[in-house]
């Protein structure tokens, strides 16, 4: 399969298992905390990782150390910690539904700071995005007046954060082969997230809670699925593709998250179809050449 068929392929795969992901965090945050959730998918994947690709990280020159701690910060510890606090005050779908900020921040930070290219196709993708989203935020927001959108702010940050990773992948990782480079950053992060884990107060005997245990098996899922395999599929993306491309999930994620939340119980509007549509279109016009 052909890198242009294939990156498809990579974007449509790491965004189902996102979509997903908000809704497996709600579930998780029901016994445990914020950082607990978010520190024990890092430990999670780091464990995975560690027997894999610690061998290839060693034999890195030790620059690399340092920007699998920096990537590790921006992709990984502390946006997921704030999606976690966001969610604990705002519906799952309209958490990811806010996360389509960041290929605007993505291609800010590519322009600006790493002169990486653009063109009308790129800018009216984006541009169409945005609309879409604010007006699908507009049409979800009516539906839960009574939660607290000030939260939201903490996910505009962490999809700033992602912005700027983004861009750091795509410079720094070209030459390095996915697997290497994601299992290096989860495994050099894995100390700080076991540190802030066990800071958080746990007990031996949390672990005989059915109700802590329950959080734990999402959590250790949402680290399986979202911080191993989609993150694989994702950093693969970045390197085949346009780092704007690349942070165009962002626009298939509310969708997919929108979905999970039908299946949960919540309400799909005709409105919110369309403005879904929209979405997709974006998605097109910002992987054009």
């Amino acid at each position: 399969m052909n890198k242009e068929k294939l990156k498809w392929v990579y974007l449509l795969g790491a965004s189902l298992i996102w979509g997903t992901m908000f809704l497996w965090t709600k579930r998780s945050l029901e016994g445990l905390s914020p950082m607990q959730v978010s520190t024990l998918r890092i430990i999670t994947a780091g464990i995975i990782f560690f027997p894999i690709v610690l061998r290839r990280v060693l034999a890195l020159p030790k620059k690399y150390y340092l920007y699998f701690l920096t990537t590790g910060t921006l992709g990984a510890l502390f946006p997921l910690t704030l999606f976690a606090i966001a969610q604990q005050y705002i519906d799952s779908g309209i958490t990811a539904v806010f996360t389509s900020v960041t290929p605007l921040f993505t291609l800010l930070v590519g322009y600006l700071f790493f002169k990486f290219p653009v063109n009308k196709y790129k800018i009216a993708g984006v541009i169409l995005g945005m609309l879409s989203t604010v007006g699908l935020i507009l049409v979800s927001s009516q539906a839960h007046p009574e939660q607290n959108y000030w939260y939201a702010l903490l996910i505009i940050i962490a999809s700033l954060s992602y912005g700027i990773n983004i861009n750091l992948v795509k410079r720094w990782y070209q030459d390095i082969p996915a697997l290497t480079f994601t299992g290096g950053v989860f495994i050099i992060i894995l100390p700080i997230a076991l540190l802030m884990f066990f800071s958080t107060g746990v007990k031996p005997q949390d672990f005989q809670n059915p109700i802590f245990m329950k959080g734990v098996a999402y959590a250790v899922f949402l680290g399986v699925t979202g911080s191993v395999i989609a993150k694989l599929m994702f950093n693969r993306l970045v390197q085949i593709s346009t780092s704007v491309f690349a942070s165009t999930f962002t626009y298939l994620v509310p969708l997919v998250a929108v979905i999970a939340g039908i299946l949960d119980g919540e309400r799909l509007t005709l409105t919110q179809i369309l403005f879904g549509i929209l979405l997709l279109t974006a998605v097109y016009l910002t992987g054009k050449n």
